[in-house]
């Protein structure tokens, strides 16, 4: 029989998360960690964290421009018309992205530049990028499956 303020019989809380205290002193459900960690993916797959945006009609053409707002990474995948474009970047002491574009749309991709000098290579092959602002952009459209990496 569990009583009704959390603890059992032998005095042993009902809920092994029980122990997490939440920021206003009360103790954490297992609902309430979940909600978070729900709220938690559904920002990682936010289309503005992950850097999707809409170019032209029916997805053709998209921008990818990550938006760091502070994480070390995001991963996910945006559904489009045209299947789901999935992307996944990690900021460390360089920058890395993974895109995989569905047949029939090319993106536009715009990354973070911390030093200005630094190099774009996708696939592992150098690739002529502009700097506009705080941002390296590709000159040519991309499509497929790539991967971006700032050096």
């Amino acid at each position: 029989m569990i009583a009704d303020d959390g603890w059992d019989e032998d005095g042993e809380t009902e809920n092994p998360l029980s122990g997490f205290m939440g920021e206003l002193g009360q103790y954490a459900t297992e609902n309430d960690l979940e909600m978070a960690r729900d709220s938690f993916d559904r920002l990682m797959k936010n289309p503005f964290v992950l850097g999707a945006e809409l170019l032209s009609a029916g997805w053709e053409t998209a921008r990818i421009r990550p938006a760091l707002s502070g994480l070390a990474e995001a991963k996910g995948k945006i559904p489009t018309p045209r299947g789901p474009v999935t992307i996944h970047w990690i900021k460390n002491s360089s920058f890395n992205l993974k895109i995989e574009l569905p047949p029939g749309m090319t993106a536009m991709v715009e990354i973070p530049a911390a030093d200005p000098s630094s190099h774009v290579f996708v696939n592992s092959k150098e690739t002529a990028a502009t700097l506009k602002g705080a941002r390296l952009c590709l000159t040519q459209p991309l499509d497929g499956s790539r991967v971006i990496t700032l050096k």
